[in-house]
């Protein structure tokens, strides 16, 4: 499975948020939602703190690596 506009990987939280919800785009179980939410959280605020205040960056989301680390973290 590899995402449309850059041909690289999709990230864990991706996969998972493909392998386990339904059509409607909820989750099938809870420990998918809780641990993609958890590392999606994560990455945000790291991505955050990693920028300076002024900077776009600061705002952006977070790259496909910052997710895929948080995500073997939870």
């Amino acid at each position: 499975m590899q995402t449309q506009a850059s041909g690289e990987p999709p990230s864990y939280t991706a996969l998972v948020r493909e392998t386990h919800s339904r059509p409607d785009g909820t989750f099938e179980d809870y420990r998918a939602e809780e641990q993609v939410t958890q590392a999606e959280m994560e990455a945000t605020q790291l991505s955050n703190t990693e920028g300076s205040p002024g900077s776009p960056s600061a705002s952006s989301a977070p790259s496909r690596l910052m997710l895929n680390k948080a995500y073997l973290k939870v």
